[in-house]
């Protein structure tokens, strides 16, 4: 995903920067940038319905832990397994049972295979129902207590990507990550379940572009942003953007005219 910020619309203020000509290039920069760390908390703000805070990040990783765990329990969960085979047959459900009861592991693995219960993780089926509510989300496969546990750590590694994403863009810009959105957010405030995917830079980035149409891209990697951020939300993390560029430039104007 990528957003623009384009210095358009303010030929007036160009106009009376002209007096300093040697002050415009590095104006620009700075607002232009500045402007870019205050839309990057933005969009990581409103990827997603969790606020920027810890909590959010621990309840995204207890979410994921609970929802692998419901989708793909353990081989040891036997009611769990015994209720899989059951809704397929009663007479295999039985058996089971009494193996499980013996703790005739190999047996167990037996009526597993006849019962047709899937005994790996699929990670496209686990797409499809990942979000799902807990009373809609029934077992997928019976797996492995080291597979589980496994793939719950890889999976939990990955909350808080998207933002990630953000904060890597962000980052990038450099100067002050103090920047702060109207709600009070900076890219310094970013907790750390997300600021930690920031470290890579492949997840995010910035282009700046100078000259009399200068501009600034920031983008985010994470190839499912779109999901997370949808267009809607984009729209309004960017909208009032030319007002706020304006307002910038005009502070700018003042400042050096002070100094001046």
């Amino acid at each position: 995903m990528k957003v623009d910020i384009k210095a358009k619309g303010l030929d007036e203020l160009f106009l009376k920067f002209q007096r300093f000509p040697e002050k415009l290039e590095a104006v620009t920069e700075r607002v232009l940038k500045q402007a870019g760390r205050a839309l990057v908390v933005e969009c990581a703000r409103r990827s997603g319905k969790a606020p920027l805070t810890e909590n959010a990040g621990k309840n995204q990783e207890n979410q994921i832990q609970n929802e692998i765990k419901g989708l793909f329990p353990k081989r040891s969960e036997g009611w769990t397994v015994y209720n899989l085979i059951k809704a397929k047959s009663d007479l295999l459900a039985a058996q089971y049972y009494a193996a499980f009861k013996s703790g005739n592991v190999e047996f167990q693995e037996a009526i597993i295979r006849k019962s047709r219960i899937k005994k790996a993780i699929d990670v496209s089926s686990h797409k499809r129902h990942r979000g799902a509510r807990t009373s809609k989300r029934a077992p997928i496969a019976v797996v492995a207590d080291s597979r589980q546990s496994g793939y719950i750590k890889q999976r939990i590694k990955t909350a808080g990507l998207v933002r990630g994403g953000w904060y890597a863009a962000g980052k990038s810009l450099g100067g002050s990550q103090r920047t702060r959105t109207p709600e009070g957010k900076s890219i310094q405030s970013f907790p750390h379940y997300i600021r930690r995917h920031g470290r890579k830079a492949s997840l995010g980035g910035s282009a700046y572009r100078s000259g009399r149409m200068a501009a600034l891209r920031i983008y985010n990697n994470v190839r499912y942003v779109g999901e997370v951020l949808p267009s809607d939300q984009l729209k309004m993390a960017v909208s009032g953007m030319d007002a706020r560029l304006a307002k910038a430039f005009l502070k700018e104007m003042q400042y050096i005219n002070r100094r001046k």
